[in-house]
Formats: C-alpha cells, sequence, structure tokens
C-alpha cells in the first residue's frame, strides 16, 4: 500500500495537468453521443464489422424463386402473368413446400385475377404482401391476391436517414388500430406452428415479440446508432436489427437456394429445394430497379451480382432485392428460435457511455505512462486492435458495440495526452540540459579558479598580491555567469561559453572548436602550465570527417577542457603534454597524456569526481568508452573512444564491395588452379 501510495503522488500532479485537456475531449464525445451526432459514424462502424464475415452458408429453411429479365422475356414480358405465377404454385405444392411467400404487389397482370385467387385458396400454407403503413392511404396497396388478413404480412421498407436498409419492421400498428404483421414474421410463424412453436398474443408492441421460448430483441429509441426519438422511434411499431449473417457462425453470411420461375414452370430443379420449406416468390430484375442498398455486404448473390452487368461493382454497391431482404429477415427468426442463434442487441446507452469513459482512462493513462510518441502511438493501435477484436467477438453472442464514439474517446485522450506529456518531458530535458549546462560553466570556470587559490593558500608560498588577483579573477568569473546563464537560455544548444571573452558555435568544423578550446585552456594561469617544457601541437582536422551532433560536439570540447585543466591543476611536476587523436576505419579517439609523477604505475585507482562523470556520460552517448591509465614512462593517460558512424549507403557499399572481392579471389584461385594442372 505504501508503495501504491508512493506511485500515486508521484503522479497526482501529472494528471492533475494533463487531465483537464483529455477530459474535455471525453466530455465532446459524450455529448455528441448522448445527442446523436455520431449515429451515422456509429452505423458505418457496424456495417464494417459485419462485413468481416466473408464466409457463406446455404440456407436450410428458404428457397427463393425469383423473376428476373430473361424469366419477363421468355415468357409473356412485363407484369407477370397470372397464369404463369398459377402454375407454378401448383408445381411448388406438388413438391410440399411448408410455406409458400408471394411478394409481387405491382408485378402481377390484372387479368385473369379470379384464376389465380381459386388457386391460391385451394393451398392454406401460402402468404402475401401488402403495403399498409403509409400514413397517406392512397400509398398503401392492398394485397391482390385474395388472402385472408391472416395470411397476408406487410413489406414496407425501413430505411435509415443514409438510404441503407438495416432494420425490419416486425409488427405495427395501423391508422385504424389494428395489428398487422411483417411478410417475415407471417412466413416464420406459419414455419414454426408446425413444430409446435406459436407467436405469443402482442399487448404492446414496447414489449419483445416472443415465438415460444424466445424473444426477439427490439430497437428503441435513444439507442446508439438510433438516437433521434423522431426519425427512429414509434411506440406503434416493433423492430429489429437485420442480421444479414444469420447463418450457424456468427462469422459467415447466409445465401439462398434459388430457382428462376422459368426454370421451375420447366421443372428443372431438385425436389429436395422445395420440400419442408419456405419458398419465396419476388422479382429480381435489375430492370424494375426493386433493389435496396445495405452496408453489412460486401458480396451479394443475387442483386449486386446482377448489378454488375448494368453498371454496378458487386464489392462497392451492395444492393439487395425486395425478396432477398425479406428472406434474410425470415431466415433470422428462424436461427433465433431454432438453433437458439441470438439476436442483435445493441448496447445500452450507459453503457456505451461507461465504455467511452474506461477506454478513454486508458488512452490517458497510455499517455502518462509511456514517454515516447511512438510508443504511445503503437499502445494505441494495438489497444485499438483489441477492442475492434472484441467487438467482433462479441458479435458472436449477439452484441453489437458501437465502437466509434469508443475509439475515437481512447485516440482523442490519449493524443491530448501524450502531446502534453512529450511537452512536460521536452521542457524537463530543456531545463535539465539548461542546469547541466549552468553547472559545466560553473565547473570548468570558477571552480576551477577556486580550487587553484584554495592550493595556493594552503601551501602558504603565494604572495597576497597574487591571491588578491586571483579573487578579482574569481569575482569576475562568478558575475559573468548571469550573462551565461542568460545566453545559455537562448542558444546553449548551438554555443558553448569559455568566458565571457571566448564563446564557441558548435555549428563550426570539430578541428576549430577543440583548437580553441586547447589554446584557450593553456592560456589559463594553472600552476603546472608554467612548468611545461613541451606542449605537442594536435592534428585535429582527422576528426572533421566525424559526424556528430551538436550535444556530441559539446561533449568532446568539455572533455578536453576537463582533462587539460586536471593537468593544470594535479600535475605540478609534469614537462609536457601530448594530445593525440587517433582515426582508423572503424573508430575515432581523442587522447591527452601528460608525464605526471604524483602517481605510481602500480597505482591504478582514481577518484571519480563530476569530470569522470561527464567523460562516462559523453561516451555512452556516442556508444564508445572512456578510460584513464597510467602508461609507460610513468605517463598519465586520459582517452574517449567512439566509433565510426556508417550510412546505410556506405554499409552496403562496403558489403557489395567485401562480395566482389571475395569472388575475385575465388577466381583467382580457380584460375591458378587450372594454369597449375595445366
Amino acid at each position: 500500500m505504501t508503495r501504491l501510495y508512493t506511485v500515486f503522488k508521484c503522479w497526482f500532479p501529472f494528471w492533475r495537468e494533463a487531465a483537464p485537456p483529455s477530459l474535455f475531449v471525453i466530455l465532446i464525445i459524450l455529448g455528441l453521443e448522448l445527442g446523436g451526432w455520431l449515429d451515422g459514424p456509429e452505423r458505418a462502424t457496424s456495417d464494417w464489422l459485419m462485413r468481416q464475415r466473408n464466409f457463406q452458408t446455404t440456407s436450410n429453411y428458404i428457397t427463393l424463386v425469383t423473376i428476373d429479365d430473361q424469366d419477363l422475356q421468355s415468357l409473356e414480358g412485363y407484369p407477370v402473368a397470372n397464369a404463369d405465377l398459377a402454375a407454378a404454385i401448383e408445381i411448388l405444392q406438388a413438391a410440399s413446400p411448408r410455406v409458400v411467400g408471394i411478394s409481387l404487389l405491382r408485378h402481377l397482370s390484372s387479368t385473369n385475377i379470379a384464376n389465380l385467387q381459386q388457386t391460391l385458396a385451394k393451398y392454406p400454407n401460402v402468404v402475401g404482401t401488402e403495403i399498409a403503413l403509409s400514413r397517406n392511404a392512397a400509398s398503401n396497396v392492398p394485397s391482390p391476391l385474395g388472402l385472408s388478413s391472416t395470411h397476408i404480412g406487410f413489406v414496407d421498407p425501413l430505411i435509415d436517414n443514409d438510404g441503407k436498409v438495416r432494420r425490419q419492421l416486425l409488427a405495427a400498428r395501423v391508422n385504424t388500430g389494428d395489428l398487422k404483421y411483417a411478410f417475415s414474421l407471417q412466413l416464420a410463424r406459419f414455419y414454426l406452428a408446425q413444430e409446435n412453436i406459436f407467436l405469443s398474443p402482442i399487448d404492446a408492441l414496447t414489449h419483445p415479440i416472443r415465438l415460444g421460448d424466445t424473444s426477439i430483441a427490439q430497437i428503441h429509441s435513444g439507442m446508439s446508432g438510433y438516437s433521434q426519438k423522431s426519425a427512429y422511434a414509434d411506440t406503434n411499431r416493433s423492430q429489429m436489427l437485420l442480421d444479414f449473417s444469420a447463418a450457424d457462425s456468427a462469422f459467415s453470411t447466409i445465401t439462398f437456394s434459388t430457382i428462376t420461375l422459368s426454370d421451375l414452370l420447366h421443372k428443372r430443379f431438385s425436389p429436395a429445394q422445395i420440400q419442408d420449406r419456405i419458398v419465396m416468390i419476388g422479382m429480381a430484375a435489375p430492370s424494375l430497379n426493386n433493389t435496396f442498398q445495405t452496408g453489412a455486404f460486401s458480396n451479394v448473390r443475387l442483386a449486386a451480382q446482377q448489378n454488375q452487368s448494368v453498371g454496378f461493382a458487386a464489392t462497392h454497391n451492395p444492393y439487395l432485392y425486395e425478396i432477398e431482404i425479406e428472406a434474410h429477415a425470415t431466415e433470422q427468426l428462424l436461427q433465433n428460435v431454432l438453433i437458439g442463434r441470438p439476436s442483435i442487441k445493441i448496447l445500452p446507452k450507459i453503457l456505451v457511455l461507461l465504455l467511452i469513459f474506461l477506454w478513454s482512462t486508458v488512452g490517458i493513462i497510455l499517455g502518462l505512462v509511456l514517454p515516447y510518441f511512438w510508443q504511445t502511438f503503437a499502445a494505441i493501435a494495438c489497444t485499438s486492435l483489441i477492442l475492434i477484436f472484441i467487438s467482433f467477438e462479441a458479435l458472436f453472442f449477439g452484441w453489437l458495440i458501437p465502437i466509434f464514439p469508443i475509439l475515437a474517446a481512447l485516440i482523442g485522450a490519449s493524443s491530448i495526452t501524450t502531446f502534453y506529456n512529450c511537452s512536460v518531458r521536452n521542457l524537463l530535458a530543456q531545463h535539465r540540459s539548461t542546469v547541466e549546462q549552468t553547472f559545466e560553466s560553473i565547473h570548468n570556470g570558477p571552480l576551477q579558479t577556486l580550487a587553484i587559490l584554495s592550493r595556493q593558500i594552503q601551501s602558504q608560498t603565494t604572495s597576497s598580491e597574487m591571491i588578491v588577483s586571483r579573487l578579482e579573477i574569481l569575482n569576475q568569473e562568478l558575475r559573468s555567469m548571469y550573462e551565461i546563464m542568460e545566453n545559455q537560455g537562448i542558444s546553449f544548444q548551438n554555443h558553448l561559453f569559455l568566458d565571457d571573452n571566448l564563446t564557441l558555435n558548435l555549428n563550426d568544423p570539430l578541428s576549430e572548436l577543440l583548437f580553441q578550446v586547447t589554446e584557450h585552456t593553456l592560456s589559463r594561469p594553472f600552476p603546472a602550465f608554467s612548468n611545461l617544457k613541451a606542449c605537442m601541437t594536435p592534428d585535429f582536422a582527422l576528426l572533421d570527417s566525424c559526424q556528430l551532433s551538436l550535444r556530441d560536439k559539446r561533449g568532446l570540447c568539455l572533455f578536453l577542457e576537463e582533462a587539460l585543466c586536471n593537468i593544470g591543476k594535479y600535475g605540478l611536476e609534469a614537462t609536457y603534454i601530448n594530445v593525440i587523436c587517433h582515426y582508423t576505419e572503424s573508430e575515432y579517439s581523442i587522447e591527452v597524456i601528460n608525464n605526471h609523477a604524483h602517481r605510481t604505475i602500480e597505482d591504478s585507482t582514481f577518484d571519480e569526481g563530476y569530470g569522470s562523470h561527464q567523460a562516462t556520460r559523453l561516451a555512452k552517448y556516442l556508444n564508445g568508452h572512456f578510460q584513464r591509465f597510467f602508461g609507460p614512462n610513468n605517463t598519465l593517460h586520459c582517452q574517449i573512444t567512439w566509433p565510426k558512424k556508417q550510412t546505410m549507403f556506405v554499409k552496403i557499399t562496403t558489403l557489395v564491395q567485401q562480395s566482389i572481392d571475395v569472388q575475385q579471389h575465388i577466381k583467382d584461385s580457380l584460375v591458378s588452379n587450372f594454369h597449375r594442372k595445366s
């Protein structure tokens, strides 16, 4: 508990600063969700989820008898002749279907309608269609088949405001107050009656419709995707969300066994396609333009394939004929009852709002915990994939999770928090760098002067005038620190301040920078420098080919200054200084050597001061190493080495050249062996 409290105490200031902008984004998304402004994107993402189920299975309950353009041409043309339909009914009944549904409201001829009605009257398993829910009575179309009201179902389409069909009406009360059933519900009711499964009496359409012990999930106003009450809610209508898969697996889509009217009349079909099934007769002619669009299909068996011939692409224009929509709705009802497949349910609004808040909290945590933007981006991508996978798996259990607002909250909250986190970290890094630069200036400036002054006072060999002079220098260096700090706050990345009279531009070549550092440091009044008899002029030009950042250049300059200052302070018996630059094909190095005699060769330990830590940190940045050791003749070596940075082009060129050399070597060996044998 103490550890958790410590972690919370450390993170609480960050939460307090980062939470308000992220919470503002969350509140915006929650407001949009409550106001229904996200209904369109939610329906689109739901369509995308359903389109991912690409495996197809064939229905075991329904067969379609379609009337296409070829049927109309081979028969008596349009509209469909009543005699042809009557003959088709007789052929179908001979094959013992369980239910026959006829959806041909506006496509039947008015002649000889009485003969068709007499044929249909002989069979109690026939169900017809009507249009009955229009508020304008003139727009309603009664069934021309002469069937009783218990054998008629309405086919009024339910179209969303983006022009797509995603819902199906099951029952509704018309203007007269009468209760009417949908065509799909009537077909399912007649089919299930032979299984001793019956439709329960409907008291209120706001309650779920029950077929036997199965309740059909309904859509109500306020659900995600259908928040606008005026557009989607009606207490006099019962509706369900269409599941166009309606197969044994949630990851597959259903197709239907299909017979054309011409094949039926010529008896070119298998009786197994008809026996004990629901047979639905309807139009499937592209020329009649009786299709509806749905976003839940990436490929449709009838409409999309036929529409390719008239300019539609199946994968981008998923159209369904009216008879197909009714078949899918009927199949869905049968699957719900007979095999227990769950009907599609939308999460309650309160759960959606809770998920938005929870996943956005996850986004905030990711943005705070991960230090780099790319890490947060990768984590958000993985988290989003997990959320999509969960939503896809939830379809298997009949739950449709509106992932759009949840993903928007997750990405929005994590992005805002990440940008804030990166900004704070950059400010902290800049502040830390400024502090380090300031301390480096103090360490290599006033502290060095103070160390010399302290040593001279302890030795009691320095005159008071010299001490006063040193104090004046120290006073001047300390007073100049404010100006140095002020300048560093503006341009510390591009400049190195050695003192108030010398400022180095780090964009200059490295050789010039190191030479100026050497000249400046050796001119400082260190006691050991007065005893030098030789100082080898370094050749820093070897390092000009080294590609370094401004930070690395600064570090090398400070390393050289620190090494020379240490000799000036402690190497009182040193007589020469040699600065050597090494360059090989694989690495660079800078080595400072002096014949310092205060330590013996056997002594291999050194005090670790700030300068040593500074050099070690620089070597780590350069991916190299720092070492200080005794050499021959009681010399002291201070060396930093770092590898040569090769570009990808140079690496590839080197590998290619090595391959060519190996091939040439093999070729020369073969030629030599050949000549030797000959």
